[in-house]
């Protein structure tokens, strides 16, 4: 926590831990409902039903199964700490390995 009372993130690293999403054809029409990790596992809070989801369920939610399908509307991330031997500054290559920063893929949040 800093000064100002904010909670700082040293790594700029995040994981995602909640989606909120709708599914319907308008905004006045369709249903929203909640996806949440819960000690690792995906959950999908449904009114009053929770149903386990997989990692896969939740790369589904980016829009591509159109109206007909959920699609992502309010994402929820927490700070984490940077994977070993990647310092604040640096980008992480598909393999996990430190990579300088000037690279194009980057799992670091710029």
């Amino acid at each position: 926590v800093g000064a100002d009372g904010m909670v700082q993130n040293e790594t700029g690293f995040y994981d995602l831990q909640a989606v909120v999403t709708h599914r319907g054809r308008t905004a006045d029409s369709g249903h929203y409902v909640a996806w949440v990790k819960h000690d690792g596992q995906w959950l999908l809070f449904d009114d009053d039903k929770v149903t386990p989801r997989s990692e896969e369920d939740i790369k589904k939610l980016v829009g591509k199964g159109g109206a007909d399908w959920h699609i992502a509307y309010l994402c929820l991330y927490k700070s984490v700490p940077a994977p070993p031997g990647v310092t604040f500054g640096e980008a992480v290559d598909e393999s996990n390995e430190a990579a300088p920063s000037s690279a194009s893929s980057t799992s670091a949040a710029e």
